[in-house]
Parts: structure tokens; C-alpha cells; sequence
């Protein structure tokens, strides 16, 4: 007759401090005619992209398409213009970099709209290593309890399986634009769970 057995999780996480960040401006332009809009939206592209190259040569950046739209439509009320036009540029930057990119861009006339901490895979893969064994333990403490509770004991491993155990990895504030404070946006979360089944048997015979 098989063992019986009993299913366990087990979880850990760490904060991680951030190696590079990932950026998100927006840039807005109205007029009365789309192309007047369109041609507004990209002078200003240019003036936001110019400023956040010139932090420094370590900083990249990808430009998104934008679109063209009628005002009423974009912002559902009356507005001043007949079109506006939104442009998205995308950015990264080293962590010593990111407090100059953030001001060069704003200052520009850019709206900030999402801010990213960003570790390497090497980074991430290296913790992800330690986090499992001490998730791995917890789960094993957990059977071990629980197993004892009912008057048995865990007598061998039967599977493990390793899963995402939630958003560890985000980060981003209300509204998905970013208001808060930069030495907030420091760390990313990395995290681990397992899903494990125990064989227990009794401690005692069964009478």
C-alpha cells in the first residue's frame, strides 16, 4: 500500500536593488487641424528626446508610433483644439542617471507616465537560486507541522514544482502614472514559490 501523502507551499522573496531603469514619457500636442497637431507633437518629441540624450551617452531610447485624434474623443469633454496628437518615447537609463533623465525630460514639457526598476537576468536567475532553497525549506517545515499535528511524520519527497508566485516583479503607481518619490522606485521585487507533496506515515502503528 502507497504512502499517503501531503501538499505543501512555500514562498520567499527579496528586495532587489534596482541596476537600470525603464521609462515612459508622454508627449502631447493640439491644434485645430490633425496635421498642425501631429507636426506640434513631434517638435516636441524632439525637444524631450534631445534634452534626455544629452544626460548622458549610456541612455537609449525608443520612439513609439503615435496617433492623431479628435479632442472631444481623446479627453470625452470640450477642449481648447480641435485635434491632439500623443507621442510615446520610451527610455533607459543606468540608476545614476535616472533623477537627470527624469528632470530633462519633464522640464521639456514631457509627461512621466511609468517608471521601472530593472535588474539583469543574471542578477535575477542568481537570487531566484537562493530564494528557492529557502522557500524549499518552508514548504518542508510546513508538511513536517502538519504532518506531526495529526500524529505522523514526513518520510520522503514525492515532486516539487516551481511557480510565479505573484506581481513581485512590478512596480508602478495609480492610475499608471508615476507620482511618487524616486527613492521609492529603488528595488524590484523577485520572488519564488514551490508546490510540494511530502509521503508521511504514521509515528505510531495504527491499532
Amino acid at each position: 500500500m502507497s504512502n499517503p501523502i501531503i501538499e505543501v507551499s512555500g514562498r520567499a522573496r527579496k528586495d532587489v536593488d534596482a541596476e537600470s531603469y525603464r521609462l515612459e514619457f508622454e508627449i502631447e500636442a493640439e491644434a485645430e487641424r490633425p496635421n498642425d497637431a501631429r507636426a506640434r507633437a513631434s517638435d516636441r518629441q524632439r525637444t524631450a528626446t534631445d534634452a534626455i540624450e544629452a544626460v548622458s551617452e549610456a541612455v537609449t531610447m525608443d520612439l513609439r508610433t503615435g496617433f492623431v485624434g479628435e479632442s472631444a474623443s481623446v479627453f470625452g469633454c470640450e477642449a481648447d483644439a480641435g485635434f491632439v496628437a500623443r507621442r510615446t518615447v520610451e527610455v533607459r537609463c543606468p540608476t545614476e542617471d535616472v533623477e537627470d533623465v527624469v528632470a530633462a525630460g519633464v522640464q521639456s514639457g514631457a509627461l512621466l507616465e511609468d517608471l521601472d526598476p530593472v535588474v539583469s537576468g543574471r542578477t535575477r536567475d542568481a537570487v531566484r537560486g537562493d530564494l528557492l532553497a529557502v522557500a524549499t525549506d518552508r514548504a518542508r517545515e510546513d508538511a513536517e507541522r502538519t504532518a506531526a499535528a495529526a500524529g505522523h511524520e514526513v518520510v520522503g519527497l514525492e515532486s516539487l514544482e516551481t511557480r510565479d508566485p505573484g506581481p513581485f516583479d512590478t512596480f508602478g503607481a495609480e492610475d499608471d502614472i508615476f507620482d511618487g518619490d524616486l527613492e521609492d522606485a529603488g528595488v524590484v521585487e523577485v520572488g519564488v514559490a514551490v508546490d510540494a507533496t511530502y509521503l508521511i506515515e504514521p509515528t505510531e502503528a495504527d491499532p
